[in-house]
């Protein structure tokens, strides 16, 4: 019924937005159609929750970006405009670290308050993967990056297929590195140290010897492609979890067998080929023992 009634709301939203269209939209326009359909996408699945922004981007806040001056938009519709550019930004639907960072260096230029949109634009530059230009934007308005960047970022571009950065242990370098498909089985573990779900499930297994050993030896462990890096947090758990060391994912768009990023995601492969992905913890269908049956299933537990 829920959805029902937001398709219903989302066209009515589409048919009022087309008879926008025939005139100039202007910021609070845009903010109020594009607040809308937001509202109604926290009912969605995924899918077309990203459907529906896409959209509402396309419609209403595509237009106005590619038309709109910074400098003839007031300090207030300029801060509620980077907001929904970040938005689409944090779905990666659109790169628009461009168009945002134009808007906030134009807040600058008005001495406006922008502590907060400081902290988005890095946000933005680090979930894109674009780090000089984070780094450049936090030396050009003195911003403090300790928390958001490490000291060495070792990019190798000509690497193709999934790649990971990893964590130096010293958490002061970060490496793009290929990640591969283990044979004849691996365990990729799609998690994060903030996630308290993913810290339980680290601890079962960790609880358990058997299971201890399985993960040490057929495991690896990635984090979604995020705007905070959140160094130390990362740092401290690769020492306290050696058997659970977590690298960062460099770029979705490389992943495309991954199709959850939820954490904790548990993806199991036998000779490079997915035969079971159990998500959630404990997991949704089949509690804890749905992860003892799978690695039984693998032959893994002996």
């Amino acid at each position: 019924m829920t959805l029902s009634l937001t398709f219903l709301g989302l066209m009515a939203i589409s048919t009022l937005g087309a008879a926008s269209q025939s005139s100039s939209l202007d910021a609070q326009t845009v903010f109020n159609h594009f607040y809308a359909v937001e509202q109604l996408a926290a009912d969605m699945t995924p899918r077309q929750r990203d459907e529906a922004i896409d959209k509402a981007y396309r419609q209403y806040l595509q237009p106005f970006i590619t038309t709109a001056n910074p400098k003839d938009i007031s300090t207030e519709n300029l801060g509620t405009i980077f907001r929904e550019m970040s938005t689409v930004n944090f779905f990666f639907l659109a790169d628009l670290t461009p168009k945002m960072q134009s808007y906030v260096e134009e807040m600058h230029a008005r001495s406006a308050k922008t502590t907060t949109y400081d902290h988005d634009m890095l946000a933005a530059f680090v979930r894109q993967r674009q780090f000089d230009q984070a780094r450049l934007f936090a030396k050009n308005y003195h911003i403090d990056t300790i928390s958001s960047l490490p000291d060495h970022i070792k990019i190798t571009p000509e690497l193709n297929g999934p790649t990971e950065l990893t964590l130096s242990d010293d958490g002061h370098t970060l490496t793009q590195e290929p990640f591969v498909i283990r044979k004849p089985v691996d365990i990729v573990v799609v998690a994060h140290p903030l996630c308290h779900f993913s810290a339980n499930a680290t601890a079962y297994i960790e609880a358990n010897p058997k299971l201890a050993k399985v993960f040490a030896t057929h495991s690896q462990w990635v984090m979604p492609q995020d705007g905070s890096l959140t160094l130390k947090t990362v740092q401290n758990w690769n020492i306290a979890h050696p058997t659970a060391r977590m690298s960062y994912v460099y770029k979705y768009k490389d992943w495309p067998f991954v199709d959850s990023w939820a954490t904790p995601t548990f993806y199991f492969y036998k000779d490079g080929n997915l035969v079971k992905k159990i998500v959630g913890w404990p997991p949704v269908d089949g509690g804890e023992g749905a992860l003892l049956n799978e690695l039984q299933e693998l032959d893994l537990l002996k």
